[in-house]
This record gives structure tokens, sequence and C-alpha cells, in this order.
């Protein structure tokens, strides 16, 4: 059997600490995107509760990984544009070199990047790929997604 290990402190004592790492936060469209999409996953989750419980677990889910999804996007496209503003993307280079790396350190070093701001438009893409995940799921769950 696999389970969690439990927690050596609680949760209440982990919310009291600062946090750590990159905070990433929406901007105020991202907000109120990501908010009406939440609530539609709330009113399926209460809909499907009663009669279909993997919809249910599914919509339940889907929350937390529209938030993974925004920040996987949100980075992918940070990263792209910070190469690209800075003139260290290469077309014809496919490999991570050292000169590559030397490039990116020094403008970096030079330089205060803010990506931690995620955009509406993200948010839209990150749940047009949560949809596609999602029909992917109930199909493999042989559902009839027509």
């Amino acid at each position: 059997m696999c389970a969690q290990k439990p927690l050596l402190i609680s949760l209440k004592d982990i919310r009291k600490s600062p946090p750590t790492g990159t905070i990433f936060s929406f901007d105020k469209e991202a907000e109120d995107a990501y908010d009406s999409i939440n609530d539609t996953f709330r009113k399926i989750v209460v809909q499907a509760n009663n009669f279909d419980s993997f919809l249910s677990a599914m919509f339940g889910k889907a929350a937390t990984h529209l938030l993974r999804l925004c920040g996987i996007l949100h980075v992918f496209q940070e990263s792209i544009m910070f190469l690209k503003n800075n003139q260290i993307l290469e077309c014809n280079k496919k490999d991570l070199t050292n000169e590559f790396v030397e490039n990116v350190d020094s403008v970096l070093k030079n330089k205060v990047v803010d990506i931690t701001i995620i955009s509406s438009k993200t948010v839209l893409q990150a749940h047009e790929l949560l949809i596609y995940f999602n029909k992917n799921r109930m199909v493999l769950a042989k559902y009839d997604i027509e």
C-alpha cells in the first residue's frame, strides 16, 4: 500500500512561516478569468457529486491543475521572451552550450528580471490545455464526449 508520509508539523504551523521561493500572482484580468473558470468547476462538482464520482473528482482537482498549468506555461513563455528580448536565443543552436549559459548569466547579473505576474492570456491558454487533458481522461474512462 502506498500512502503519503504524515507531516511532522501541522499545516497551521506551515502557514505561519513566511513563504519561500518565488511567489507568482495573477494580474486583475487573469484573476477574474481564473475565478470565473473556478466557479464553473465548482458548479460541475456540485451537480456531479450526486451521480458521478469520477466527474466530481476530476473537476474538484481541476482548479489546482489549472494553477499548475498556468505556472508551467508562464515560465515557458517568460523564458522564451527573455531569451528573444536579450538576443540570446539563436535559432540554429539546439544545444545548451557553455557560450549560451554564459550569455544568460551575464544578462541576469546586470538586470533585475521580474516574471511573477501571470496574465489572463496564460490563464485562458492553460484552461484550453486543461480541457484537452480532461477530455482525454473522459475518453479513457469510456465516456462518450461527442
